[in-house]
């Protein structure tokens, strides 16, 4: 768990998630620089959020590896 991701339940092949305490649009730029591609939306209700569809194991291993590293770095 990342304290400042924030999860909300889903039924789909995707998660969205509030970023806190850090711009959700620098956390885009930061995983597309290793070659994660997430959403970022900056809309009404939507605000500081990004949503991250399912992929390949080894897509999910590296993007999990990417989120452990900026963790460290808050």
């Amino acid at each position: 768990n990342f304290e400042w991701l924030d999860v909300y339940p889903s039924h789909s092949n995707f998660l969205l998630c509030r970023v806190n305490g850090r711009s959700a649009r620098d956390l885009k730029l930061q995983l597309e620089k290793q070659g994660i591609l997430v959403r970022y939306f900056n809309k009404p209700g939507l605000d500081n959020c990004i949503r991250i569809s399912a992929g390949r194991p080894q897509d999910t291993d590296k993007l999990l590896q990417a989120l452990e590293e900026m963790d460290t770095r808050i």
